[in-house]
């Protein structure tokens, strides 16, 4: 099977030292997503759990206006497109965007060899920007202050693309239905949880009582969401909402949620992950 890798997550998915990439779009991928398991009966309050809650979305070059001068590359050195620093940076952030000329691209998890002088503007937009975190966050790799190796990318299928946004470990991303988490593959998951699915295994159906009436196209969220996929900085307490735009449903930082034999798993004071580290 020819997988192809990608990275979900906003700030989140970079930690230093952690420049790898976990979840998977994968090229074979069946024409229908594997059904969930039926919605299980809404928690009461007792059962729930603390969590923190991010969201990543997919970036667009349009949102990021500038010289496009940034090559996007493929794993070969191939072009597939030009980015802005910024959108470059957003790009690696986030592991999922689409370039002007309007191909969806994943971040492979692969770093290539590239021209120094043509990554520089990216590298001043990080330590500018981003200058708490490290060169990974942005896409880079950095020796003596200068860029030696960047993120290679993939392009999705139109006929890869489920929903439009990519597929992960065999789920549609589908904005505000799924989740990146603790699935048991990253060096910072849960490690009582490794090699067993992770803490909240993938097909998971999880509740997030605060997400329960948000509006969602035109109708009201349940709260319900799936397990789909991780990254790097993605473990313990802690989910990462898909979302389609940066903005558009605001959640607390730390959120109430449940899934089907939590209780066995963490107890009320569980606080692995549920801060920002």
């Amino acid at each position: 099977m020819d997988i192809i890798e990608t990275v979900l997550n906003i700030f989140t998915h970079w930690p230093p030292n952690v420049a790898q990439v976990v979840s998977a779009v994968e090229t074979d991928v069946p024409a229908a997503a594997p059904p969930p398991a039926p919605t299980p009966k809404k928690p009461d309050d007792s059962r729930l759990r603390k969590w923190r809650i991010t969201q990543y979305y997919v970036s667009d070059q349009k949102n990021h206006p500038g010289p496009m001068t940034v090559p996007v590359l493929r794993t070969d050195g191939v072009v597939i497109g030009y980015a802005s620093p910024s959108f470059f940076s957003s790009l690696s952030l986030e592991g999922t965007g689409i370039l002007q000329n309007g191909k969806l691209v994943n971040v492979c998890g692969k770093y290539v060899p590239v021209d120094s002088n043509l990554y520089q503007p990216v590298w001043d937009y990080h330590k500018k920007y981003l200058s708490k975190r490290s060169p990974g966050y942005s896409g880079l790799m950095v020796v003596n202050d200068r860029v030696v190796k960047a993120f290679a990318y993939v392009v999705v299928p139109a006929d890869k693309a489920g929903k439009g946004y990519g597929t992960a470990n065999g789920f549609p991303l589908d904005p505000f239905r799924t989740v990146a988490a603790d699935i048991g593959r990253t060096p910072k998951d849960d490690p009582r949880f490794k090699g067993k699915g992770g803490l909240v295994p993938v097909g998971t159906r999880c509740y997030i009582k605060e997400l329960d009436g948000k509006p969602l196209n035109g109708g009201i969220h349940d709260g319900w969401i799936t397990v789909t996929d991780t990254g790097g900085g993605i473990f313990g307490a802690h989910f990462d909402l898909f979302s389609f735009e940066k903005g558009q449903i605001h959640l607390p930082d730390v959120c109430h949620i449940w899934f089907d034999g939590i209780e066995k798993r963490v107890d009320e004071n569980y606080t692995y992950g549920l801060h920002d580290v």
